[in-house]
């Protein structure tokens, strides 16, 4: 691999900015840097399933690539040239369909030319040598092409239909064998896998491995020996500090547990291209951007003649991860900063922190190693400015997160990824009728807590607060299927937001959606929480469906009267009864 100018150099390889983000898919333009950096995903090897096959196919072919922006498109189209050089000859490629290459010709009208050997007309010629064609588009890009070329695209139109690939949750169907269209979807492959014990991401893993690797094939690793090895002042200087806190297989366990919990809970979508910026972004503080190597190392000089260790502090990794908002990444692991959540442990090691004559004995009782330029140059709190005690102790709290399994715990996040795991590989498990119970408790509970076991609180007529009115709600839970787990035993393919329905006893199917947040929500109200105004507008549409499924399910035949207001605990009930009618009447 070509020899680069320092570590730095290389790092700054992984940013977004970066020349090596852009790749040309309708030809082999990897490079030697990118080849190293690559790891195969299951939605590569899909697409080259889909490839091989329609390959030896003697039909026209028309292989629709579609996913969100920066999620590797080009990259994978790019790796199909180098991988299949002959075969990807028989292929035409476009690998931009908003784009045309024409200045005569809107991109509609470039399209509509692309794609001239799949119109219904053409499709019903024989061809003596079938269009083999790969497209990849946004899919509401599509949907514009069909609302101005629909009349001659009716055949790809009824594809997209048939398998609801406009729908945003994800939802499994096999190809017809004989199809001229095939379909891949990369939004449908998380980076996130999830698994009977939990969830994982070999993705996320591999990527910071390649990169902080000890090995001589490592063109990282031979950077960063090559830059600091002789280096007297590295342990002032946070890119050295943060690529050996990396390097550790620990740390990069508890990173990628903080990072699988951001993107579930808070449905983040991050690329590939985003992963290596973000790894770049933690072992280059933002305020080392844009010095070159050597700018770096007299910083660290500077640093360590005038005994200045809060700069250091600052650019740690462990540190600066939860501290950080210059992206919406950082942002989302803001919710995660364990100062935001302190055990009693941890509070007594704040007031030990605050008078300490001996800091680093403090940090070591937590497991937690200070970096030897903090500890050369702080032994007690009393002669620290406010300021820096501070910073102190919230690099105690959030390094201590890394050592600690204890700080960790997350029993609602693990009841969910096992609601999220059973919804889509078998939804009659017994593993899942407990969060069932949980959810349905959730929706009983939503206007208040009631007393009957299937009953939920109405709001009728208007505001008063004399009597709490609830009514009988008889609903189960529809178990569908949602889709499958891989040959692994992963589920790959999913969306973090599950449709959940119920049937009434009406005979009436409700659907709604629970991601997260509901369901944290939904767990919370269970044990005790009441909703507020800002809970209910944050998950307005549950809010409908719980309006759409009192209405559905009780129909209003049989209501209980609370009398809340003064001493009088009275209860009275409004029932019906076909042939009889309605009954109202004083609860004994």
């Amino acid at each position: 691999m070509t020899q680069f100018t320092s570590f730095k150099t290389l790092i700054e390889r992984l940013f977004i900015s970066s020349k090596d983000s852009v790749v040309d898919g309708t030809k082999d333009s990897t490079n030697e840097f990118m080849e190293y950096l690559h790891v195969q995903r299951l939605v590569e090897r899909k697409l080259n399933k889909l490839v091989e096959g329609s390959y030896k196919s003697e039909i026209p072919q028309l292989i629709l690539v579609s996913g969100n922006v920066g999620d590797g498109k080009s990259h994978l189209l790019a790796n199909l040239f180098k991988l299949y050089p002959d075969e990807m000859k028989e292929f035409i490629v476009k690998n931009d369909a908003t784009e045309s290459q024409n200045y005569e010709r809107s991109w509609q009208e470039e399209l509509a030319h692309f794609l001239q050997d799949f119109t219904d007309e053409k499709l019903k010629e024989p061809q003596p040598k079938p269009t083999k064609a790969i497209l990849a588009i946004n899919l509401g890009t599509l949907t514009n092409f069909f609302e101005n070329n629909g009349n001659e695209f009716t055949m790809l139109s009824q594809f997209v239909e048939e398998y609801q690939l406009l729908e945003n949750s994800y939802k499994h169907k096999e190809f017809k064998e004989n199809s001229v269209f095939k379909h891949i979807n990369l939004a449908d492959y998380q980076i996130v896998s999830v698994t009977e014990n939990g969830a994982n991401s070999e993705i996320i893993t591999d990527l910071i491995k390649k990169i902080t690797t000890h090995k001589d094939n490592n063109p990282f690793y031979k950077a960063f020996i090559e830059d600091y090895e002789d280096f007297e002042y590295k342990n002032y200087c946070p890119i050295y500090l943060n690529y050996l806190f990396l390097s550790d297989s620990k740390n990069q366990e508890v990173i990628l547990e903080i990072l699988i919990k951001a993107i579930i809970k808070d449905k983040l979508i991050i690329s590939i291209r985003q992963l290596l910026n973000f790894i770049a972004q933690l072992i280059v503080p933002i305020n080392l951007q844009n010095k070159n190597m050597e700018e770096v190392k007299q910083l660290a000089i500077k640093n360590s003649t005038n005994r200045e260790w809060e700069y250091t502090l600052e650019g740690l990794i462990q540190y600066m991860l939860f501290e950080r908002k210059d992206s919406y990444i950082f942002q989302s692991l803001t919710k995660q900063d364990p100062c935001r959540n302190r055990s009693q442990k941890l509070d007594k090691a704040i007031l030990k922190l605050n008078v300490a004559n001996n800091i680093p004995e403090v940090y070591k009782e937590f497991g937690v190693q200070l970096p030897s330029c903090i500890k050369e140059n702080i032994t007690n709190s009393i002669d620290l400015e406010e300021r820096k005690t501070a910073k102190i102790i919230r690099l105690l709290i959030r390094g201590a997160y890394f050592t600690n399994e204890s700080l960790k715990g997350d029993k609602i996040f693990e009841s969910f990824l096992t609601y999220l795991f059973y919804s889509y590989s078998n939804p009659q498990s017994d593993r899942i009728k407990v969060t069932n119970r949980t959810i349905l408790n959730g929706i009983f509970n939503w206007n208040g807590s009631v007393s009957g076991n299937q009953s939920i609180n109405i709001k009728a007529g208007q505001k008063q607060n004399t009597y709490l009115i609830s009514q009988e709600l008889k609903i189960k839970p529809v178990l569908e299927k949602l889709g499958d787990i891989e040959q692994d035993g992963q589920l790959h393919r999913y969306s973090p937001a599950i449709t959940m329905a119920f049937m009434t006893k009406n005979k009436y199917k409700v659907e709604t959606t629970i991601d997260y947040s509901l369901f944290e929500l939904l767990t919370q109200i269970g044990q005790g929480y009441r909703p507020n105004r800002e809970d209910r507008q944050d998950h307005l549409s549950f809010e409908h469906f719980i309006t759409k499924i009192t209405r559905d399910a009780g129909r209003l035949e049989d209501l209980s009267f609370h009398h809340i207001d003064g001493r009088s605990k009275d209860r009275y009930t409004l029932s019906y009864t076909d042939g009889i009618g309605y009954e109202f009447c004083k609860e004994e």
